[in-house]
């Protein structure tokens, strides 16, 4: 995918001609499915730790109902009730997006015949408060989805969350949607819960907390700004080739020099022949002859100021703790999103 959604990004940057801008556009839909099975699998398995950040609840749902109104079938009316307080809440906005948009889908197959689907964000209930304790007393806004479908009978409700039931037909469900929507809520320190009857529809309610302190939301148009090289050398140590050749060309297209290694030994040979030249290292973790981690502790036995960024598909809470002892500045994921790989070499290289 790493590969794939590379390629795509640079005919995207490349190519005037828009009448084929609708297969990048498809390429990049397939991309967003299989990273989205990908993370789904991933934060039922190892418990993917949240990147919190402040959002405008309202924001978020608005997004939310822009897409689903392109991807729902039409007989389903979608209504958005927005908060008139303050709806900031503290989160991950992808992981967030994934727990919402499978309810929304849920909610659509609740409904083969058409009818309503409602977004809303309200206070939950003191009741509701009292059921789930949360810690330190902090305040939580509910995002609710609710549908006029075909609703559930109780047993049907003890048995969604659980990994891998489900009552879709062949080829239509996982069974992992609703257990891993229950995971992310409650690395979340929130919760989800759901009121349902035969005939009746079903409303879930995912519980978030706000923010300790009031603070601002990011501000993502702020984000938009792609930052250019004026000529700074970046050594790229990735061993599978399409990807180096990608990262080669996207950084030289935006003014950086660079050198690259297909290996840590290759890295660290060139690395010791220009290292009073060389402002930054972008390496892959899982390299042959010598892993990343490795290579960059040599690397800063060299040249101890020299930043150096991660790549890799996946990390956990305990090995980012790892490699920040190491001294790596930072983790860029695969698949890359060259726009946010260029904003953290710009903002890294800023600091030094």
């Amino acid at each position: 995918m790493a590969t794939i959604s590379g390629a795509n990004q640079m005919l995207s940057l490349i190519i005037d001609d828009n009448s084929l801008e609708k297969y990048t556009n498809m390429i990049d839909s397939s991309i967003e499915r299989g990273q989205t099975i990908t993370d789904r699998m991933l934060t039922f398995t190892r418990s993917a730790e949240p990147e919190f950040q402040p959002i405008s609840a309202n924001s978020f749902l608005y997004d939310i109902e822009e897409v689903i109104s392109h991807t729902l079938p039409k007989n389903i009316e979608i209504i958005l009730d927005t908060y008139s307080e303050n709806d900031l809440i503290l989160g991950d906005k992808g992981q967030l997006q994934q727990v919402i948009m499978n309810l929304c889908i849920n909610a659509s197959d609740a409904m083969p015949e058409g009818g309503t689907l409602t977004l809303t964000i309200t206070k939950p209930e003191p009741e509701i408060k009292e059921k789930h304790k949360p810690k330190d007393h902090r305040e939580f806004l509910c995002l609710r989805v609710s549908d006029t479908g075909t609703g559930m009978d109780q047993e049907t409700q003890e048995k969604i969350f659980e990994p891998f039931f489900t009552k879709k037909g062949p080829n239509k469900g996982t069974g992992l949607g609703l257990s891993v929507a229950q995971k992310i809520v409650t690395n979340h320190d929130g919760w989800i819960d759901v009121e349902s009857a035969p005939g009746e529809g079903s409303t879930f309610c995912a519980g978030i907390p706000k923010p300790e302190k009031e603070i601002e939301p990011v501000d993502e148009e702020a984000l938009e700004e792609t930052p250019s090289g004026h000529g700074e050398l970046i050594l790229v140590v990735e061993d599978e080739e399409p990807i180096r050749d990608l990262l080669t060309d996207l950084l030289r297209d935006y003014g950086y020099t660079v050198l690259s290694a297909q290996s840590g030994t290759k890295a660290l040979d060139l690395f010791q022949e220009n290292s009073e030249k060389i402002d930054l290292v972008l390496t892959d973790l899982g390299l042959p002859e010598m892993s990343g981690k490795r290579l960059a502790e040599k690397l800063l036995e060299i040249s101890p100021d020299t930043p150096i960024l991660a790549a890799t598909g996946y990390i956990d809470k305990s090995e980012m703790q790892s490699l920040e002892e190491v001294g790596f500045i930072g983790v860029s994921h695969k698949p890359f999103d060259f726009q946010e790989l260029l904003r953290k070499i710009a903002r890294a290289l800023a600091d030094m």
